[in-house]
């Protein structure tokens, strides 16, 4: 059986580890944040480019596309 001895790791040493952990976690932290803030914004726009390509459409003119687009809106609107 082999007994393990952990020798106590000096204060000189710990302080930097524990802030470069702490660096570590904070940068991902800021990552999933930042990833967050995309996907919220880019949620609050997509009625908006929706909309858009719908007037561009009616703007041209092309009907057949509208229709499609409005029984697709009612089908998934039925289905909620």
């Amino acid at each position: 059986m082999f007994i393990r001895f952990v020798l106590p790791i000096p204060q000189s040493f710990r302080i930097p580890m524990i802030v470069s952990v702490i660096n570590a976690e904070k940068a991902v932290t800021s990552d999933k944040r930042d990833r967050s803030y995309e996907r919220i914004k880019m949620l609050r726009n997509a009625a908006y480019f929706q909309s858009l390509a719908v007037m561009r459409k009616a703007a041209s003119g092309n009907v057949r596309d509208l229709e499609v687009f409005a029984s697709s809106e009612i089908h998934d609107s039925m289905e909620q």
